[in-house]
């Protein structure tokens, strides 16, 4: 063990997003968990390279079945979710963006929860990720009409700048 509390987060606000608004939904999100926020400051390097979304297809034929292409330096990554209900189909996206990343990884990424919290007028993503034993936050602001979307850039939101550090680690990329 690290020794870190493993009750902690870390919150690393991306550029040009509203700092208050993640604050906000970050802290309402995770209050009566017991849950400690750490917050991040990002690095001086602004040119790390970072996985993108390319695409996001949820199929809800039934059971919900959703596929994620993400691009990581020219490689395309593809990953999927699943939810028994149509509820679910946007953690369906998060879970699929995670499983995405999976080749590039020697360690595992899941989803432990997804939050949409309401801020004025507009509504911000949130989600938790373990990432090889250590829980991240990314939060989004919610794009409409794309919810599934927005939840998969939830997920690279919270894991982006760690990539540079992890990737390939699993020799499958």
């Amino acid at each position: 063990s690290d020794g870190r509390d493993a009750a902690e987060v870390r919150v690393l606000v991306g550029e040009n997003i509203d700092r208050a608004l993640v604050e906000d939904a970050v802290h309402a999100s995770l209050r009566a968990t017991g849950v400690r926020v750490t917050w991040v400051e990002p690095s001086d390097d602004g040119h790390a390279p970072r996985a993108r979304l390319v695409e996001v297809g949820v199929d809800t034929n039934g059971s919900v079945k959703a596929n994620v292409a993400l691009e990581w330096r020219g490689q395309e990554l593809r990953g999927r979710g699943n939810a028994a209900s149509i509820a679910g189909r946007s953690r369906a996206a998060a879970d699929a963006a995670a499983d995405a990343l999976g080749p590039l990884l020697a360690g595992s990424v899941a989803v432990e929860g997804l939050y949409t919290h309401a801020h004025d007028d507009e509504d911000v993503v949130v989600v938790v990720v373990s990432l090889d034993g250590e829980r991240l936050v990314g939060a989004v602001q919610a794009k409409e009409p794309d919810a599934d979307a927005s939840a998969a850039r939830a997920v690279l939101d919270a894991v982006n700048r760690r990539l540079t550090l992890m990737a390939g680690g699993s020799g499958r990329i």
